[in-house]
């Protein structure tokens, strides 16, 4: 075991015994010296997308220690930001929510109550809430900050802890490393007791977040509706699953109002559920964990399935196309395909606007999804975005607009891995925004007798066969992470001339989001216009795309592919040829 990682461990042992006898004697219990190293390996890491991991006593895992330091860490970068307010007498604040997982109620309230131990006004739902509905009430409230306790899409054993800013959406590259100065320097254990304890903390500080809330969400979802008449959607069957999340209350009622009224819930998956039984990886992107929802599907004879993940962020979907008599899965980023050519074709066809409407409009998409969207954003004048991968940086997009009172130009934001937003009220991606608009597309394209994947077949006529995979490679435990490390840094190294005899395939580009930088097969170089960020990609001959980055939630390498062809056949060839590929690059 290495001096830092018996230090820390230590270090628990020693605190704990003054703090929590049952922790410690936990803790004391562990005898395996391969367990306390994965425990204590390294400090949990905190950035972007806040913290995140599974769930035990240690340094390197979610529990209320590291909550606790945390959020004391956010209390004093929130005083130092804004000292002007306090000495005007003026509060700060913080709306704070929760999911269904284990753990989330009691670290939300834990949470809660270290914000007030710091004269901090906090605005805490009652009761479990989607992501997006903690992004809104952010700007309802004019809070100045948000956490919601979530580990989205991970299974049972994950907890995560994601921080808002007060413009709604995740914290910033550099508000992460602002906040983890001051987490850096509150001790895990000192004052434990003094900001987590309710007899010694000012509860006045602490406010419930009240119904208006949820009644004006669902107001401000119905108001991004395209098809304004709410009567009832005769005919259209829709199935939906919360995955035992948080979407039910949400998504039932919007459905409702907006007039599909004929909604079939999955039972299994209605209640929330930390233990995930039907769904051991409540992930919307894997056809297994929306298995149960497709029985549904089948035996109701029903239009739709829709199936939101546990913190209600993203969405699936699955068509029950009865033209062709298929059931189709559609990717997220063909969906993001098949909403934007609706918003296009609905104003020019039912709304009659001119083309010219759509001139300046804005359409914002991370670098890893689908670029076949450029093509329909450059045939229509539309502004076409790329950002990073992360939600935050198309809030930023649209917090700008609203700065430049231009926020009517925005149409769509999406990522592909199920992420989609149309509501400017919001500032991160909202599936019961994006069901409302996902049932209302599949809704007026079935009254209007038009196959769902004839309509996806012709974008891709018109524009060409563009096919996306997502491929992992796991990378577990301290050695798994150095060498995953060890690959990016490989894959950044090599040259051009080198990645092509590798891969056997010629490489003409290699962007490095790291580094800002991209080169070309003739040695030019460019700088790249967005945050620096640990992702690689790499562009051959024929204009495949691998793009290669660390997830930032899980201990795994993502590679995203994209080819396209004007043949559907030789699209799909290609996207076989090129997963093989990926496995060089993981064996470098």
């Amino acid at each position: 075991m290495e001096k830092e990682t018996l230090s820390r461990y230590k270090y628990w042992l020693d605190s704990l015994k003054n703090i929590d006898e049952n922790d410690y004697n936990e803790l004391k219990s562990i005898q395996n010296e391969e367990i306390i190293n994965d425990l204590f390996y390294k400090d949990l890491s905190f950035g972007t997308g806040g913290l995140r991991g599974i769930m035990s006593l240690g340094s390197s895992k979610l529990n209320k220690y590291n909550i606790y330091k945390a959020t004391e860490g956010f209390a004093l970068y929130l005083k130092e930001k804004y000292k002007e307010k306090i000495s005007n007498n003026e509060e700060i604040s913080v709306v704070i929510g929760y999911d269904s997982r284990h753990n989330s109620k009691e670290f939300a309230y834990l949470s809660s109550l270290v914000l007030a131990s710091n004269k901090i006004r906090v605005y805490l739902f009652k009761e479990l809430t989607p992501t997006p509905v903690v992004s809104f009430a952010i700007k309802k409230l004019k809070a100045n900050g948000g956490i919601i306790i979530t580990a989205s899409h991970n299974p049972k054993e994950y907890n995560g802890y994601k921080v808002y800013n007060e413009n709604a959406y995740q914290i910033t590259l550099n508000e992460a490393n602002e906040i983890l100065t001051k987490i850096n320097s509150v001790d895990t254990f000192k004052d434990f007791k003094l900001h987590s304890d309710e007899k010694n903390i000012d509860k006045s500080y602490l406010s419930y977040i009240n119904n208006d809330v949820f009644d004006e969400y669902i107001n401000s979802t119905l108001s991004s509706s395209l098809l304004k008449n709410r009567d009832k959607k005769e005919n259209f069957k829709i199935v939906y699953t919360p995955l035992n999340g948080t979407g039910l209350r949400y998504v039932k009622e919007v459905l409702f109002k907006s007039g599909f009224k004929d909604l079939i819930i999955v039972k299994e998956q209605e209640k929330p559920d930390p233990l995930f039984l039907t769904c051991p990886k409540p992930n919307p992107e894997l056809k297994e964990t929306l298995s149960l929802g497709l029985k549904y599907l089948k035996n109701t004879s029903s239009d739709i399935l829709l199936a939101t993940d546990p913190d209600a962020d993203r969405v699936a979907l699955i068509i029950n196309d009865k033209i062709k008599k298929e059931i189709y899965y559609p990717s997220g980023n063909e969906i993001a395909i098949l909403l934007l050519d609706f918003i296009i074709d609905y104003n020019l066809n039912i709304n009659k606007v001119d083309k010219s409407y759509f001139n300046n409009k804005v359409v914002v998409r991370s670098i890893v999804s689908t670029s076949l969207i450029d093509k329909i954003a450059k045939k229509y004048n539309i502004n076409l975005k790329t950002v990073l991968t992360g939600f935050k940086f198309i809030g930023e997009i649209i917090n700008s607009l609203e700065k430049e009172n231009k926020l009517d130009n925005y149409l769509l934001g999406f990522e592909e891995s199920y992420g989609y937003l149309t509501n400017t009220d919001i500032r991160d991606k909202d599936s019961i925004n994006a069901s409302l608009l996902i049932s209302e597309m599949c809704y007026f394209y079935k009254i209007n007798n038009i196959s769902l994947i004839d309509k996806l077949d012709s974008i891709y006529r018109e524009y060409g066969y563009y096919k996306n995979i997502l491929l992992t490679h796991n990378f577990d435990g301290e050695n798994g992470m150095k060498k995953m490390k060890e690959i990016m840094e490989k894959i950044r190294n090599l040259s051009l001339n080198e990645l092509s005899n590798i891969l056997k395939e010629e490489v003409i580009i290699k962007e490095d989001y790291l580094n800002k930088e991209s080169s070309d097969i003739n040695n030019n170089k460019k700088k790249i216009n967005l945050p620096s960020s640990d992702v690689l990609i790499l562009i051959f001959k024929n204009e495949t795309r691998f793009m290669i980055r660390p997830s930032g939630t899980e201990p795994k390498l993502k590679c995203y592919i994209e080819v396209n062809s004007l043949n559907k056949e030789e699209s799909e060839e290609l996207i076989d040829k090129y997963q093989d590929l990926f496995n060089l690059l993981m064996n470098l």
